[in-house]
């Protein structure tokens, strides 16, 4: 449907697929999934298919040609009309401002623990400070210009075929601030996001080449990201000190505990979820409002006004037999909606993404593609929790709104301006 392989459908089928073998193979003595959670992760996919395949269905029905001619210069986009400067500077505005962040995060718990070192060592407590809302004087939602940096870093690479340091500094900023909160969701959303925006952007500019031969200079800035956010996430699980000798645990599991990329926790972290969801349904004893987890950032700002209570960022955990508590989105889904939200949720979710997919590669507008790549890692990271739990997704998306229509004007002034210098010269 979507002639190239990476794509929002078949994303959410590789991601759900993955977990669920994972769950299955055993490794540790997770609580078989009953029935009912099955139906569940099945309604949840069928509808995600069902959305998307309306709005291809739909688009199809209308059979308005669409002509590609090969060879076409990609400045038709006019955010490239400048040749990508207008994009560079603003990824080192964003790039440095997000590295101010991440720096003011470690000078806060410096003064509060006296050295580098033994912020390190307080690992697992700063942890727990930052989970409670407890750990005051880190400035607040700075990181959404981490966002809006490494959304534009993926499309910068891309169209150099090359990671600049332009492209590195918001990525860099991303995980230097993830390392001082010692967690490990914000890695994971920086990775999902610079290659959603890369692989999207990079198959446009494919699409109007006429020679299609893979760079594998292109492959190198993914792979650099990856080992860089690997890294340091092991970096994080040493000095937190997680817990990897887990009762239950399968003897072959269990030979993996001292390994620093593959261990009992990280297995954990990649298979949970549906776990905490089987859970979660079993027990049904939350009571939560409608929309209180999915949109829980409009609940806290009401709750700054006095309305209600503020929504903490971690939900309940349950035993499985283990404690954790991530339970994928359609946890999030039906405890906000019940069973509408398991069938509605993903059903929007595949139609927003296959809509915004069409109408960035048939009419090349910016706005479509940011869309796209900030529904697309809703898509992603649909097995851990919903992105849009957190505030930066929404505060990024409505900046972005203003910046796309201001930089493309900005690229073509640029590109105006050395047409005129040139016939000075």
């Amino acid at each position: 449907m979507f002639k190239v392989w990476f794509n929002h459908l078949a994303m959410y089928t590789f991601v759900w697929m993955g977990m669920l073998i994972f769950f299955e193979l055993r490794l540790l003595n997770y609580f078989p999934l009953t029935n009912y959670t099955w139906y569940i992760i099945v309604s949840g996919f069928l509808s995600f298919l069902f959305g998307v395949l309306v709005v291809y269905t739909a688009r199809n029905s209308m059979k308005q040609e669409v002509i590609v001619v090969d060879n076409i210069n990609e400045n038709e986009i006019p955010i490239l009309a400048d040749n990508g400067k207008a994009i560079k500077y603003t990824l080192y505005i964003t790039g440095i401002i997000a590295l101010l962040a991440a720096v003011q995060n470690w000078y806060v718990l410096i003064q509060k623990f006296g050295s580098i070192p033994a912020v390190f060592i307080s690992a697992n407590s700063i942890y727990r400070l930052r989970v409670e809302g407890k750990l005051g004087g880190v400035l607040p939602y700075l990181g959404f210009f981490s966002f809006i940096g490494i959304c534009l870093a993926g499309v910068y690479t891309a169209y150099k075929g090359k990671l600049t340091l332009a492209a590195f500094l918001p990525i860099f900023g991303s995980i230097l601030k993830s390392v001082a909160q010692f967690g490990r969701i914000g890695m994971l959303i920086a990775l999902v996001q610079f290659i959603a925006s890369f692989f999207i952007f990079k198959n446009y500019l494919d699409s109007r080449r006429e020679k299609k031969k893979l760079k594998w200079k292109l492959v190198i800035p993914v792979v650099l990201i990856i080992l860089i956010v690997i890294g340091s996430s092991s970096l994080i699980k040493s000095f937190r000190g997680s817990y990897e000798r887990y009762r239950g645990a399968s003897k072959e599991l269990r030979t993996l505990t001292e390994n620093p990329f593959f261990s009992p926790s990280v297995y954990l972290y990649l298979s949970s979820h549906v776990g905490v969801l089987n859970q979660y349904l079993i027990k049904d004893v939350e009571d939560t409002k409608f929309g209180e987890t999915t949109f829980s950032p409009f609940y806290n700002i009401s709750a700054k006004l006095g309305f209600n209570e503020p929504i903490p960022f971690d939900l309940k955990g349950y035993y499985i037999p283990m404690w954790t508590n991530s339970g994928t989105i359609l946890r999030d889904f039906h405890s906000d909606f019940g069973m509408l939200g398991v069938y509605l949720g993903p059903f929007i979710l595949g139609a927003l993404c296959t809509f915004f997919w069409f109408q960035f590669y048939e009419k090349k507008k910016m706005i479509y593609f940011i869309l796209l790549v900030y529904f697309f890692m809703v898509v992603t990271i649909s097995f851990f929790s919903s992105v849009m739990k957190g505030a930066d997704w929404y505060i990024s998306l409505f900046i972005f709104f203003w910046l796309i229509p201001f930089l493309e004007r900005q690229a073509i002034i640029n590109k105006n301006i050395e047409r005129e210098a040139v016939k000075v010269e």
